[in-house]
């Protein structure tokens, strides 16, 4: 059961690697910075150097929508969990959200300083985090757009962040070789894990085992 999805990931892929290979010339490369599979796995968003979002679908391998979504290079782009949202961010220091039907921008989130490394969802769609060049994380309001909270605790770049399935909790991953855990209510993290020898590029909250709302638990 659990070999499908992944499949199809591993599929959607290597189908937007050709695509793109494909429809550039030798001399027009561009490299792509993130690719993100719906939830349903129906669709693939892909974005790069060449400042256009692209959603694929899977099921007729054929481009379905290209956004010019930014002045500068995409660095990250991710789904909302009802897939009618897509966010954007980007090397400019903007976030944006738009809608996955229309590509029509919903609107822009700015705030940081610096560039925007990484941005994801909460579980329920509420909340927006992205983390940046700044050194901080933001969470906004998907909604309105507004900052809700501001969290500061590393002490270079932070380059990717993921939540915990219930979303009380998240990760951040920074250039600061540190991957810090954190609740969405509070500023300050509530822990810090060292031994990396190189800035952390990735996480991903894995949920204990067991554990079907995502928690977890601290020794």
């Amino acid at each position: 059961m659990q070999k499908k999805p992944l499949r199809i990931m591993v599929s959607a892929i290597l189908l937007i690697s050709w695509m793109h290979a494909q429809e550039n010339t030798p001399g027009e490369a561009s490299p792509i910075n993130t690719v993100s599979v719906s939830p349903n796995s129906t669709f693939v968003l892909s974005a790069g150097t060449d400042h256009i979002l692209r959603i694929w679908d899977v099921a007729s391998e054929k481009l379905v929508r290209q956004i010019p979504a930014h002045e500068f290079w995409i660095t990250s782009a991710q789904w909302s969990p009802d897939e009618s949202t897509i966010a954007t961010a980007s090397k400019d220091g903007s976030i944006k959200l738009w809608n996955a039907l229309s590509g029509n921008l919903l609107r822009m989130l700015e705030g940081h300083n610096g560039a925007v490394m990484a941005v994801t969802f909460s579980p329920n769609g509420q909340f927006v985090l992205s983390a940046s060049h700044d050194n901080t994380l933001k969470l906004w309001n998907s909604t309105t757009g507004e900052i809700v909270r501001i969290f500061a605790g590393h002490d270079f770049s932070v380059t990717s962040v993921s939540f915990s399935n219930n979303g009380t909790y998240f990760i951040s991953g920074s250039l600061d070789r540190t991957v810090k855990l954190w609740r969405i209510d509070l500023s300050e993290p509530l822990a810090t894990w060292e031994g990396h020898s190189g800035g952390v590029l990735t996480v991903f909250f894995c949920a204990q085992p067991g554990r079907a709302d995502g928690a977890f638990r601290r020794k």
